[in-house]
């Protein structure tokens, strides 16, 4: 405390400046995270942050809210309050996470320190020398084998699910945070914003595919402002489609097609192929739902078009699994929305032929989706056996949101109720429920 009583807010400055941030990009990046929590009004300047720094002020609401969920943390760990309650049931009394712990607890709690529960006890000063002299090897490569780390990450993901992937990601998210600590050249810092973009937006898939939309969402809008930072655009494309995805999740239909026709241009401008093929296929999937045939067909030609054009070029390491089996199940599931059903269906098995045995998890939302076409073509039996067999793999990932989509298969099959194969696939899913 200062003579004048002023205490400066040092855990605030601390995590802003862990992310490189000027008082100007912290002040952008809460007004664009309010404006994903509907605060569409906000006026927050550099000066204003400034003063909270210095503790001239204090943040007043809706900013407290904002600042956690800008930055994974609790109230407490940004000097704005005491640490919420919700992380006990997370963390035993030895203060690490419990085996048990379900995903979507964990990756609530994250803006409860659990990045820091992770490290346990003692680590913040152990990872944190008072030197702070940059170790040797902190360069680009560096943050080019926390990126190599990740893609094996995401490829675990497609065989395992999401669940056994939570904790090494929040783990990884730690790694980085502790290597922005130390002074690096522009390259180096750059390319972790750029990696850290990369792990905001995986945890925000695990998020969505554990169904807290909530979550997912923060860690979009964390990454989106990771990944401009770092001038990629390409990555930036990237998470911008997944928010979109998000939004048509939640229903939000205006701002799906709001995302995806701010970027058009963008699209067309850079240079990754299957960066353009990858965008426009989602923006396919949202004009299909939107119910505009035209433009939505002509998304699938450019997506198929910059697709083949690609051929064997280099891709960025998140878009590794969109292959010819992805885009095809995109073109599947525009066919089923627009009500083109023989074609849906077809479409679907050509999917599930192309589709490398080891995405697991793709498999099963693959053959939801061709269950859903043969019961809306009344063709129960092959719906049900399809259904079952995305039930086994249901098991296996412990996947919600294959669990969400085998409810949604159900209602489909509601007019035959009672009927063997409907009874049968109705044995299975007590399994899963």
């Amino acid at each position: 405390m200062t003579k004048s009583g002023i205490v400066p807010n040092k855990q605030l400055r601390r995590h802003r400046l862990l992310r490189g941030w000027s008082l100007d990009d912290l002040a952008s990046a809460v007004v664009e995270l309010g404006k994903q929590f509907g605060e569409t009004n906000l006026a927050l300047t550099a000066k204003t942050v400034g003063r909270w720094e210095r503790g001239e002020s204090n943040p007043r609401s809706p900013y407290p809210k904002l600042l956690c969920a800008l930055f994974g943390r609790s109230a407490e760990e940004l000097g704005l309050g005491r640490n919420r309650d919700d992380l006990s049931s997370a963390i035993t009394t030895t203060g690490v996470l419990d085996a048990r712990s379900d995903p979507r607890t964990i990756l609530g709690a994250l803006g409860s320190g659990l990045v820091d529960v992770l490290s346990g006890p003692g680590s913040d000063t152990a990872l944190r020398p008072g030197a702070n002299i940059a170790p040797r090897g902190i360069d680009p490569a560096a943050a080019a084998l926390v990126s190599d780390t990740l893609a094996l990450f995401r490829r675990l993901d497609d065989r395992l699910g999401a669940q056994p992937l939570v904790r090494p990601t929040l783990a990884l998210r730690n790694l980085l945070e502790d290597l922005n600590l130390f002074p690096v050249d522009v390259q180096t810092r750059e390319k972790l914003r750029a990696v850290g973009a990369q792990v905001s937006q995986f945890l925000g898939w695990l998020a969505f595919d554990a169904s807290d939309h909530s979550t997912a969402r923060a860690y979009y809008q964390e990454g989106l402002f990771a990944a401009r930072a770092s001038k990629d655009q390409n990555l930036t494309l990237f998470i911008l489609g997944h928010i979109a995805i998000l939004a048509l999740t939640e229903g939000k239909l205006i701002e799906a097609v709001t995302v995806v026709e701010s970027q058009i241009e963008q699209v067309l401008q850079t240079e990754c192929q299957l960066t353009r093929s990858w965008f426009s296929a989602v923006e396919a999937t949202v004009r299909s739902i939107s119910g505009d045939r035209t433009s939505c067909q002509a998304a699938l030609d450019r997506s198929r078009k910059a697709f083949f054009k690609a051929g064997a070029a280099p891709s960025p390491p998140w878009l590794y699994s969109f292959d010819q089996s992805r885009l095809t199940a995109y073109e599947g599931g525009c066919l089923e929305r627009i009500g083109e059903l023989d074609r849906a269906r077809t479409t679907w098995g050509r999917a599930l032929e192309l589709l490398p045995n080891d995405r697991v998890r793709d498999r099963a939302v693959y053959l939801i989706h061709l269950a859903t076409v043969y019961a809306r073509l009344g063709e129960v039996e092959q719906s049900c056996d399809l259904g079952e067999e995305a039930i086994v793999i249901a098991l296996e990932t412990s996947s919600v949101q294959i669990i969400e989509q085998l409810g949604n298969l159900r209602l489909q099959l509601n007019p035959w109720n009672e009927t063997g194969p409907v009874r049968s696939l109705d044995r299975h899913l007590a399994r899963v429920r």
